[in-house]
């Protein structure tokens, strides 16, 4: 589906508690904004599966349905796909997508924007990452713990304690002012 906007396009992710249209807010007036659902929650018992802390969609008694991770994984790369360029914007479950996407697929992305939601810690050889080389990414909240392990991959981390939809709306008109190479 064309974004058919001239606006400077944004992939925004939720999660259960945050909607995305509740906490973009100041974005909306200014951004193409894609919203997508974060996965579903699901209860590992569903599955049979007993809940074991190492598995990484177990959190607590309920966890993201690894189907619906899969799924919103997929969305969001199609996305990308169609818009190269594209900022994401995530919170929670959807800052861990963004930031999944933005280690495989850097060269597509504008900035990065990762609210309440760290980079999650894959099994080596499970990803194909790449350099950051230089992609902004904004860490708020408890997001900010991931910023070391994305600094040594070479992005340009900003921080910021607490979400502002105004200041992250200006934060990413200037990191996305210039040209940035893009990879069609």
């Amino acid at each position: 589906m064309p974004w058919g906007d001239s606006r400077k396009r944004v992939i925004a992710l939720g999660d259960r508690s945050h909607v995305p249209r509740s906490w973009l807010g100041e974005l909306l007036p200014h951004f193409a904004v894609r919203m997508l659902e974060a996965p579903r929650r699901a209860d590992p018992r569903r599955y049979g599966v007993p809940t074991d802390p190492g598995d990484w969609y177990v959190e607590g008694s309920e966890g993201p349905d690894p189907h619906a991770f899969h799924l919103s994984l997929v969305a969001l790369e199609a996305l990308v796909a169609e818009a190269p360029g594209v900022s994401l914007v995530g919170i929670g479950q959807g800052a861990v997508l963004c930031l999944s996407l933005a280690c495989c697929w850097p060269e597509r992305l504008s900035a990065v924007v990762a609210c309440e939601g760290g980079l999650p810690a894959f099994p080596p050889g499970g990803l194909e990452e790449r350099p950051l080389a230089g992609l902004p990414l904004l860490c708020v909240g408890r997001a900010t713990g991931s910023t070391h392990a994305l600094e040594g991959r070479g992005a340009r981390v900003y921080e910021r304690d607490a979400w502002d939809a105004a200041a992250t709306a200006a934060w990413l008109s200037e990191v996305t002012r210039g040209p940035r190479h893009v990879a069609c």
